[in-house]
């Protein structure tokens, strides 16, 4: 949806107003890369940057130390469930959805480690994530609209039974048309 809506748009038009969208490829190394370096800085030590990096960006990562990460489990988690991201210019919504869909599959990854009483799987992490964690503003009203509105299809993406799902949350006051 995003990739169809920068497509879209005319190049005049993106020249006049400074409308630039930044490649995929260039969003998830930002994502992946801003997200170690937030998760090292919290950590203090516990963890060493490779041990986060692999953790980060390994699509097969195995959990070596199940000790270390058992008695640290709960504390990534938190820190992953309370972590906030602003975007100046929310755009299309390239880095909100690339940066939710990084926090759920780090969460995914460590929910055998913790003890929940709610439901565990990824519509719920996502709905966490957009509800309080994710805030932006563009310029663009129509950027704006399609962002909320990539961010709620990829989260009813994820539930199988569409009666089981929840209103999204309000995101008037979180993602915003300013300058």
């Amino acid at each position: 949806l995003g990739k169809v809506f920068e497509n879209l748009l005319p190049e005049n038009i993106k020249k006049q107003h400074g409308t630039f969208y930044t490649p995929r490829e260039v969003v998830n190394y930002i994502c992946e890369t801003s997200l170690i370096d937030y998760l090292l800085s919290k950590l203090k030590g516990k963890f060493n940057y490779d041990e986060v990096k692999n953790f980060v960006q390994d699509e097969n990562f195995l959990i070596l130390n199940k000790k270390k990460f058992q008695l640290n489990a709960l504390l990534l988690d938190k820190l992953l469930l309370e972590i906030k991201i602003c975007d100046p210019s929310i755009g299309s919504g390239a880095f909100a959805v690339s940066i939710m869909n990084l926090i759920v599959k780090l969460r995914l990854k460590i929910k055998d480690y913790i003890d929940r009483k709610y439901k565990n799987n990824s519509y719920y992490y996502k709905r966490d994530c957009i509800e309080n964690s994710i805030y932006g503003v563009d310029f663009d009203e129509t950027a704006v609209e399609i962002s909320k509105l990539r961010l709620w299809l990829s989260l009813i993406v994820d539930e199988s039974d569409y009666h089981k799902t929840e209103p999204l949350p309000n995101l008037d006051f979180k993602i915003i048309q300013g300058d």
